[in-house]
Order: structure tokens, then sequence, then C-alpha cells
């Protein structure tokens, strides 16, 4: 039987592990930009009990980087209070993304 690639195994990862893998890939890191393949490798390994290598995370993460969630630009919630007016405006800010 042939063993399954180190990057199906990725694939199969739970939507919980996939999400924290590109998490720690776009986000985690001492600067906030994203861990190195190599930390990914040892993160995969010691919270995930998964081996894997840097080319696979890097397909792996060319394939779900639209997952992450959009660099906010603006507070999610903006609100103003007119006294004058006596009328508060509220202004929510929702992100769409389509996902294929």
């Amino acid at each position: 039987m042939k063993k399954p690639s180190v990057q199906s195994l990725l694939e199969r990862l739970p939507l919980h592990q996939i999400q924290q893998l590109i998490a720690w890939l776009t986000t985690g890191g001492r600067d906030g930009r994203g861990v190195t393949y190599d930390e990914a490798v040892i993160l995969c390994r010691d919270h995930f009990g998964l081996k894997t290598n840097p080319s696979s995370l890097s397909a792996f993460y060319h394939r779900h980087r639209q997952v992450r969630p959009p660099q906010q630009q603006q507070p999610l919630i903006q609100h103003s209070f007119d006294p004058a007016a006596s009328t508060l405006t509220v202004t929510m800010v929702i992100h769409l993304s389509a996902q294929t």
C-alpha cells in the first residue's frame, strides 16, 4: 500500500488545526508576520504530531492563503455621537470573501 503524501496529510487536518497552521504562517512569530516554514515544521510536529517538510507547507499555504482573515484597515465597528441632534451613528464593517 502506498504511503500517503505529506501534502495530503496536511489536507486531512481538522479545520481548527488548518486554521491554526494558517495563523502561524500568516501572523505568528516574533514580529507578527508569520513563522518560517522550518519553524512551522517544528510546530506541526509538537502540536499536531505531524511530520511534514517546508516544501509541503509552502504548497499548503499557497492553496489556503485566501482563508486567512483580511487585514483590517479600519475598526469593525465605528460610532459617532452628535449631542446637538441627539443622534448616535453606528457603522459596522463586514468583510465577505468568496471561497472557491
